[in-house]
């Protein structure tokens, strides 16, 4: 079977926007006051970070990242709240969040469902969310555990389409304690997957010592992929800082594959640099995407760790008028996972990529324009040694937006260059979209997203058209 796929736009189009972007600098002179934003509707792998101004020789010291485990805060949400939305593909998703505060802890609930019949035929999606927190400060404690009920149609490639469904869900329980005045926190994350065919679990436990400049994580993992088989890992990590410098590593060991040493080390120096080395080797876990994306399956299939090892140096100032950081990365993947049809049967599957650099650069700019506008772009591009399937070449989103008491919105463009899917290419393509909410009483606010404009034709994948027009109509009262 051929694919075929037209090309939307010249190969100019990138360099028109950052154009643009320069432009900007100069005829919008003002001082700058960021919005913490959500601008993305998918998420690219740029993530915001939190602004740090630094003048020399001050030296800021980070430790890396807990395995596995993440917690996110919704404590923050500052008020309760429901959200109703409808629109395109005949949608209706509905949010509703509640916080309080009794005997010295904090409690939250979120309940959340969406459906969707889909753009295509036999592309339905239908969810449904629950979440139960618990979070106390003496001695500091925190729960949360989640359930997610997904059922997904998939409608297959154009040329040749499904007529099947798949129904999957999942749970999650993590907790975090750390008993008063003990320099001990103690860690546990329990993730449990099921669809029709099979089911997995990931777990993880850890303990973390914290004595003046000395940091030791201890961390158990272990995947199971019931009546298939298990992968157990053990790693043992030390970090020491002391003014200018923290560095460490761990000894991390994965059943099968053996033990690796990953080093770790973080220097912020000058104004505004930072130096960073990282090693990284990991049991994958692709059930995300699985759950979430109609052209990608996953099988029961035992599967080597990912491992990776990478240098960075990174830069992040405020200037007065505008927020600018980049970073440019060096890594080298003993494996590295790309999506990939490799059985022909138009469903992407994990694929294995050994051996491999990889060049990194990473750009965020931030401009205030006038009290309530800024303007941003954000772009971010991978510089392979070789040829690498399903990678987009390049990846850029920039836009207008404001924000007061009453009201907020944006606009902006969404680039993403061309993908190869041996021996097809997936033309590059620019997406424009729109978010807008007004208050119209003191707890009501009422509001409309458009995603894709101009009712671009793209694709994701081989026979797998994007998304066209998606408006959504929407109020939020809050409580």
């Amino acid at each position: 079977m051929e694919w075929t796929c037209k090309r939307k736009f010249k190969k100019n189009t990138v360099g028109i926007l950052i154009i643009f972007f320069f432009l900007s600098i100069y005829i919008f002179p003002q001082e700058i006051n960021l919005y913490e934003e959500k601008i993305f509707e998918k998420d690219l792998s740029i993530k915001k970070t939190e602004i740090q101004i630094f003048t020399f020789p001050q030296i800021s010291i980070s430790f890396p990242d807990v395995p596995l485990i993440h917690l996110e805060d919704s404590y923050e949400e500052e008020k309760n709240y429901i959200d109703i939305k409808a629109g395109s593909f005949s949608s209706f998703y509905t949010d509703l969040f509640s916080k309080w505060e009794k005997n010295f802890s904090q409690y939250l609930f979120n309940f959340k469902t969406g459906y969707s019949n889909g753009y295509r035929e036999n592309d339905m999606i239908n969810e449904t969310y629950l979440e139960f927190g618990i979070k106390t400060e003496k001695p500091f404690l925190n729960f949360t555990t989640n359930f997610l009920n997904k059922n997904i149609e998939l409608p297959g490639p154009t040329f040749s389409p499904f007529s099947s469904t798949r129904n999957s869900e999942n749970s999650n329980v993590s907790i975090q304690y750390k008993p008063d005045k003990e320099p001990f926190l103690f860690e546990i994350s329990n993730k449990s997957y099921k669809t029709e065919n099979f089911s997995s679990n990931y777990i993880t436990l850890g303990c973390i010592i914290e004595k003046e400049n000395i940091n030791i994580k201890n961390y158990f993992e272990r995947q199971d992929f019931w009546e298939y088989f298990c992968n157990n890992s053990i790693s043992s990590g030390i970090f020491y800082k002391n003014g200018n410098i923290c560095f460490g590593g761990n000894v991390k060991g994965i059943t099968e594959y053996g033990e690796r040493f990953l080093p770790y080390c973080d220097i912020s120096f000058l104004e505004g640099f930072k130096f960073k080395i990282d090693g990284k080797y990991e049991i994958p876990n692709f059930w995300y995407d699985f759950q979430n994306i109609n052209y990608k399956e996953l099988k029961p299939e035992k599967i080597p760790p990912s491992e990776s090892y990478s240098a960075t140096i990174s830069y992040q100032k405020e200037i007065k008028k505008s927020f600018l950081k980049f970073d440019i990365s060096e890594i080298w993947w003993k494996n590295f996972y790309i999506w990939k049809d490799n059985d022909s049967n138009f469903l992407l599957e994990p694929f294995s990529e050994k051996d491999l650099w990889e060049t990194f650069f990473n750009l965020e700019f931030n401009q205030k324009i006038k009290p309530i506008s800024y303007f941003f772009i954000r772009f971010n591009k991978d510089f392979f040694q070789r040829d690498i399937d399903y990678i987009p070449e390049s990846n850029l989103e920039t836009g207008f937006g404001f924000k007061n008491d009453n009201s907020e919105g944006k606009v902006w463009f969404s680039y993403t260059g061309e993908k190869v899917f041996s021996p097809v290419t997936i033309e590059e393509y620019l997406l424009c979209n729109c978010e807008f909410l007004w208050g119209v009483k003191k707890n009501i606010r009422l509001g409309f997203d458009v995603y894709n404009i101009f009712n671009q034709e793209y694709e994701y994948a081989p026979g797998y058209p994007g998304e066209k027009r998606k408006i959504l109509l929407y109020t939020k009262i809050y409580f």
